[in-house]
């Protein structure tokens, strides 16, 4: 209990507070450590088992407006001209960070109109729909001959994915006035994609019940079923 509120109430490197998800995160480490000299007879008890992690807030509802799309997208030029595709597919998918960045072309299906995610932050696949602006900003990016295996948005200057683009995000953001606002591994869905899929949903509503009889329907179901639970009205 010591070590969780002395972790909690101390600065980072960075002068900043830890946020609970963080000191949990530590202090699940730490019972980690303790298990395996348990299972090598270096220990008889596992001092952690009866700590309690901390209550965790740290969930974030910020979405851009409509006008706040359209002035981040305006900075997205010249030199931050290869953050255009990465931040419009963010925007109308909702793709975490990672996601988009590892994204190759054999995940994109045009026919279909999907994106498959895989090595996702829960071990889990599953199908993002895309948007019409998705679809066009990708057919713009592939070069004929791509291989499958390339990266859909590559370093111009080592041909391999993108490391991180935060930083020229967080000035895109600041010379565009938008404030509170992060390309965080949650992914930046805006406004715009949130009204379309809930127009989706109620759409579907209304074909769930052929879902049955109607493959075509089941496909887009389990699609939107997947990705759009968030949307729901």
């Amino acid at each position: 209990e010591r070590f969780k509120t002395e972790r909690l109430h101390s600065k980072t490197m960075r002068k900043t507070f830890r946020s609970p998800a963080s000191v949990n995160r530590e202090l699940a480490t730490l019972s980690g450590i303790f298990r395996l000299a348990i299972e090598y007879d270096e220990l008889e008890a596992n001092p952690c088992r009866k700590v309690q992690f901390l209550q965790e807030k740290n969930s974030r509802e910020r979405y851009l407006t409509f006008e706040e799309e359209a002035k981040l997208i305006e900075q997205l030029q010249g030199c931050r001209e290869h953050l255009r595709p990465i931040v419009i597919c963010a925007l109308y998918t909702g793709m975490r960070r990672g996601e988009l960045l590892r994204l190759r072309w054999s995940k994109v299906d045009f026919e279909r109109e999907i994106i498959t995610v895989t090595e996702t932050k829960t071990n889990r696949d599953r199908t993002v729909p895309m948007e019409s602006i998705v679809n066009d900003v990708l057919r713009e990016l592939k070069v004929w001959g791509s291989h499958p295996e390339d990266f859909v948005f590559p370093s111009h200057y080592t041909g391999s994915s993108f490391k991180d683009i935060s930083r020229s995000f967080k000035t895109a953001c600041k010379e565009a006035g938008i404030h509170d606002f992060r390309f965080h591994d949650h992914g930046i869905p805006s406004q715009a994609v949130l009204w379309t899929r809930a127009l989706m949903w109620s759409r579907l509503k209304s074909c769930w019940a052929t879902e049955a009889s109607s493959p075509r329907c089941a496909t887009c179901t389990r699609t939107i079923r997947a990705n759009g639970r968030q949307s729901q009205s």
